[in-house]
């Protein structure tokens, strides 16, 4: 009779459940890896640490993603997977009282992440509509906080937006990937098909392989332009952290353990 009564509320949540594991974990972790980083700042750290040191940077996260995949796995094909995503994870394996301090750094990470993509997208809409006859930088005194108001403003939009139609937006995933997906080709094909600065080049590509790391404070800039190799990781390395994003559909998808 217990066997029952605890079966019965998991059968009523799995039923409720209606992602597959394209819907629910391939499309989330590929619009969390195609984001900032690869549109706005892979470029600058190949010209910051040269692409053979990026490389390896993403040898380092490729590891560090696979040990994370494998831990997942493990963790949700040895029990019942509900929702939760990581949290739910890491406080069902090593207790609730490392989950809860696991799961609070991992709200500040979500939320320095989200801050990240935001001010990305600031600078966007400063370097194509407001600033298009002078040189435009967030880090500039006189676009600092206009860059700001923009992503404040931008993050109460997008809340607004998810509370209203939050099941919409989930759906809507699929096609914002596969936009991103185009983009992605027609930024190869324009790199194929161009004859100016951004040509391949035996020239281009034995002059982007070793660093250049900008050193000392730029001028007219809040920010110190000394830049390492750790420096440029802590930039690039977010675009690694996808995998995280279908782990934590865990509780939208038909059955987390598969």
């Amino acid at each position: 009779m217990e066997e029952q009564e605890i079966e019965e509320p998991i059968s009523n949540i799995r039923k409720s459940l209606n992602l597959d594991t394209f819907n629910g974990v391939f499309v989330p972790c590929t619009s969390s890896i195609l984001g900032a980083v690869l549109f706005l700042r892979l470029s600058w750290a190949v010209g910051e640490a040269g692409w053979w040191n990026v490389m390896l940077m993403f040898a380092v996260g490729m590891l560090v993603n696979l040990m994370t995949a494998l831990s997942l796995a493990a963790i949700s094909t040895n029990g019942i997977m509900k929702g939760g995503g990581a949290y739910f994870m890491i406080s069902r394996s090593i207790g609730p009282e490392f989950g809860v301090s696991t799961g609070l750094i991992y709200t500040v990470a979500l939320s320095v992440g989200a801050s990240f993509s935001l001010m990305a997208f600031s600078e966007n809409v400063l370097d194509s509509f407001l600033c298009q006859k002078e040189p435009c930088s967030l880090f500039h005194e006189n676009h600092q906080w206009l860059g700001f108001t923009i992503a404040s403003a931008t993050l109460f939009g997008l809340t607004c937006l998810i509370v209203v139609a939050g099941p919409v937006m989930d759906k809507l995933n699929t096609m914002f990937t596969s936009i991103m997906l185009c983009s992605v080709l027609v930024g190869i094909i324009s790199l194929l098909a161009s004859n100016g600065v951004a040509e391949l080049s035996i020239q281009n590509f034995k002059s982007n392989m070793v660093p250049d790391y900008t050193d000392g404070h730029e001028p007219g800039t809040i920010k110190d332009g000394y830049q390492t190799f750790l420096t440029v990781f802590v930039i690039v390395f977010p675009a690694m952290t996808g995998v995280m994003a279908g782990a934590n559909y865990s509780g939208d998808l038909r059955d987390p353990g598969q």
